[in-house]
């Protein structure tokens, strides 16, 4: 993991009526030897609803490729409650959470998931396109180009109307799912 921090937090009438705000700064976020890109950010305590309001962004090579915009509130059980919208985002960006199923990671994902829950158990939901990507399953030891959709329930992850090419150029099609706990204990479908 490598870039530059930079970080504000601004903490008032912490007695009577609290406010925070912090500020966020990563400039060059690289991961793993992939660059993720500029993350810029604000949590702000929400005086009136008693929640901090989330916004936050990643902009890569100048473009920009995510949003994350929502809220957390302390006192819900379920205290996450963030849109992201996704704009020709690497998907090498969620390899780390396929590790061991998939590997070499490429293409763009373009998309909106709502993300609720816990930061510990999150729970997404949306659908989003694939162009242009290209995977190796681990298992197989295999390596394809692809596009299609990807969607994602808060127990798995849904492949829909992926066209498919080995690489000796054989074509084929893919619908299929992968069940997760937590997006752990993997099951594929």
């Amino acid at each position: 993991i490598g870039g530059v921090v930079n970080a504000k937090l601004d903490a008032k009438d912490l007695y009577k009526n609290v406010y925070l705000q912090n500020d966020l700064n990563l400039k060059d976020l690289v991961v793993d030897d992939f660059l993720i890109g500029t993350v810029l950010g604000s949590n702000i305590w929400n005086r009136d609803e008693k929640r901090f309001d989330i916004n936050f962004t990643i902009d890569r090579l100048e473009k920009r490729t995510l949003t994350l915009q929502g809220f957390y509130n302390p006192s819900e059980t379920n205290p996450l409650h963030v849109i992201a919208t996704l704009e020709k985002t690497n998907i090498k960006i969620i390899e780390p959470f396929l590790k061991g199923i998939f590997s070499e990671m490429d293409g763009t994902l373009s998309g909106i998931y709502r993300i609720e829950g816990k930061f510990s158990e999150p729970l997404i939901r949306g659908d989003g396109k694939i162009e242009n990507g290209k995977i190796m399953i681990d298992y197989l030891k295999t390596f394809y180009s692809f596009n299609g959709r990807l969607n994602f329930t808060p127990n798995q992850i849904l492949f829909e109307n992926f066209a498919m090419n080995d690489a000796l150029n054989n074509k084929g099609f893919l619908d299929g799912e992968l069940r997760h706990r937590n997006f752990s204990k993997f099951r594929i479908n």
